[in-house]
């Protein structure tokens, strides 16, 4: 009888001490699959959050500069004066040379936000606040001012009157909010580092046209859902100095409702907080909706607008893997088309440091425990194995005085402990694989949305 053939019999007649083993060296085979599993989907989550989040660099003017080298003195068509911004500016052509720069595949823009005016029921600010005393009405506070407060600011708005003629205004700014135009939304701050997240829908593409993102709250306020519509408009008063608050410029706006995020933190808001302010009032669009509005806007003021010429003079270039970081920086620098004398550079890869910085925790941890349990196996193994041949000193004897060879022995007690340890493993992956690559997937991504927010 061969080693294997002896080691066999001997596994079935030994079943208490095959079944002790088996159980210690499957739960130590099982813990070290899953904690291998997981570590894998943390690397996989790392690998994403890298791709989608990489790093990126900010160029922009500074701003800092001397006024002479900034701004001009100017007039206004009604003839107010006000500065004019004459520090150079990044072109489109300029862009274009930037993202063909090796390791460069996307950009932000960082000057795209106006206060337009929306059909939406926004969540009530100082306009409305305003427009409640003006009216008499008194008692439609938002509910983040305190009644008391509501009462001691009102009683001086009635001992001074309000210009009557500045009434209207005062009822449209209510309909005034923020609107960030964007080439990506995805890419903008305020959802890279996790202070919104998407909640339904998509984010706003480079190829998207009249579409928007609006919050939970003003959804719920509005009764919207994927698919519906409102408008945005430019109001004349916002335009020239006698302008009608009343009037629109140009057309209103149609926006489609592609995607609906989620605030992740608490404004703090005041009694002289305006609507445009609250952040549950932010709607994201596209670049097209930006284009319509300056062809609106140029006309009402007589000039010509010619579209896709718009300028930058702050923009964040993001790279695809931030190993390219530097590289990238140090090829930008070397271009002439960016006037150096104005422009500054600015590392951006915070986003990325923190998410990635609990996966990596993540991954260190289970590295460590996946070293440790299959270092404790192999120990329990050997533990056993030598106990295994304290055990069997009578069958050890046996086979000797029938001639079999120490080496022989040695071979099928070897054998013994690893084909029980085989069956250890193979059991340990079937019961794993089911439940591991969730439980990764599931640990990795807590740990991913809790760090983004």
């Amino acid at each position: 009888m061969n080693p294997f053939q002896r080691a066999v019999k001997y596994i079935g007649r030994k079943k208490v001490r095959t079944i002790i083993l088996f159980c210690i060296l499957f739960a130590m085979a099982l813990s070290m699959l899953i904690c291998s599993s997981i570590r894998g989907s943390a690397v996989f989550a790392a690998e994403e959050v890298r791709k989608t989040y990489g790093s990126g660099f900010r160029l922009y003017i500074d701003f800092d500069l001397p006024e002479e080298m900034l701004w001009e003195d100017a007039v206004h068509e009604d003839g107010m004066p006000y500065k004019k911004f004459i520090g150079p500016n990044i072109t489109p052509e300029a862009l274009d040379e930037l993202l063909a720069v090796t390791g460069i595949e996307e950009y932000c823009s960082g000057e795209g936000v106006l206060a337009l005016y929306t059909s939406l029921e926004l969540v009530p600010g100082l306009c409305a606040f305003w427009y409640d005393e003006i009216l008499g009405e008194g008692n439609h506070y938002p509910e983040y001012i305190s009644e008391e407060s509501y009462w001691k600011q009102a009683q001086l708005y009635r001992e001074t009157p309000y210009p009557e003629e500045e009434i209207p205004g005062i009822y449209t700014w209510r309909n005034y909010t923020n609107i960030y135009f964007c080439e990506n939304s995805g890419l903008h701050p305020f959802f890279r580092n996790g202070s919104l997240t998407l909640a339904e829908g998509r984010h706003i593409g480079r190829n998207d046209a009249f579409c928007a993102l609006v919050s939970e709250t003003l959804a719920g306020r509005n009764g919207l859902s994927l698919g519906d519509s409102f408008t945005v408009e430019q109001r004349q008063d916002t335009v020239i100095l006698s302008g009608d608050p009343e009037t629109c410029v140009g057309r209103p706006i149609p926006l489609t409702v592609v995607g609906i995020f989620r605030v992740n933190f608490a404004d703090e808001p005041s009694r002289f907080t305006m609507e445009n302010e609250l952040t549950d009032n932010f709607i994201f669009t596209d670049m097209q909706t930006d284009e319509k509005w300056r062809e609106y806007y140029s006309a009402a003021v007589g000039k010509t607008y010619t579209p896709g010429q718009r300028k930058y003079n702050d923009l964040t270039l993001f790279v695809e893997d931030p190993a390219l970081l530097d590289d990238a920086i140090q090829k930008v620098r070397s271009l002439d088309l960016i006037d150096w004398n104005y422009y500054t550079i600015e590392k951006d890869d915070s986003a990325y440091r923190a998410l990635a910085k609990p996966l990596d925790m993540m991954t260190g941890i289970t590295t460590f425990l996946t070293v440790l349990l299959a270092a404790g196996c192999l120990i329990v193994l050997m533990l056993l194995f030598f106990m295994w041949i304290r055990g069997s000193r009578r069958e050890i004897g046996i086979l000797r005085a029938q001639g079999v060879r120490k080496g022989n022995i040695l071979c099928q007690l070897l054998l013994e402990c690893l084909l029980v340890a085989a069956a250890a493993f193979c059991s340990a992956a079937l019961v794993a694989a089911p439940l591991s690559q969730p439980l990764g997937d599931l640990l990795a991504g807590s740990v991913v949305d809790e760090a983004a927010g």
